[in-house]
């Protein structure tokens, strides 16, 4: 057995490691993470139903149940999302991970996905989402009408963000 010692890389002047990849997850800094990780971070679920609030105000989700070992920053991200065979190309898209306070209060995270284009996705499919960039931590809205126009603006921002 022969053991060789490899020097420590690093990343913006700082020694990559977990506990400063998990770190920056936390604070929402998802473009660094994923800088220092070398690809996005990604979440794997299988599509669920839900009770269709985001059709019901014009922005229709896929409900990807997921449990991580440490939770991402709450809030809104611009991700992409395929199918977990990777058998298609990415769909650009906009998710919320939280506890939705304005509709109720979730016990425990929810990653719900908007996509951007013609969603080919439904119930059972099997999804990768892959976490782009950090757009706001979550909020509670006065109700629907202030939550429709915040995800309107979400979704123009990651719009943006693709150049789209």
């Amino acid at each position: 057995l022969h053991v060789v010692s490899a020097p420590r890389i690093n990343g913006d002047g700082d020694p990559i490691s977990s506990t400063r990849i998990r770190a920056l997850l936390v604070e929402g800094r998802i473009d660094a993470a994923n800088v220092l990780l070398g690809s996005a971070y990604a979440s794997e679920g299988v599509v669920t139903g839900g009770k269709r609030l985001g059709r019901t105000i014009g922005f229709p989700t896929l409900n990807i149940p997921w449990t991580p070992d440490l939770h991402p920053r709450l809030g809104v991200y611009v991700v992409s999302v395929q199918r977990a065979d990777g058998g298609d190309a990415p769909r650009r898209a906009v998710a919320n991970y939280g506890l939705r306070p304005t509709v109720e209060l979730a016990s425990a995270p929810q990653l719900e996905v908007h996509v951007l284009e013609d969603c080919p996705y439904g119930v059972g499919d099997a999804l990768r989402v892959e976490w782009l960039a950090f757009l706001r931590p979550e909020q509670k809205f006065s109700g629907l009408d202030a939550l429709r126009a915040q995800i309107e603006r979400d979704r123009e921002a990651a719009r943006a963000w693709f150049g789209m």
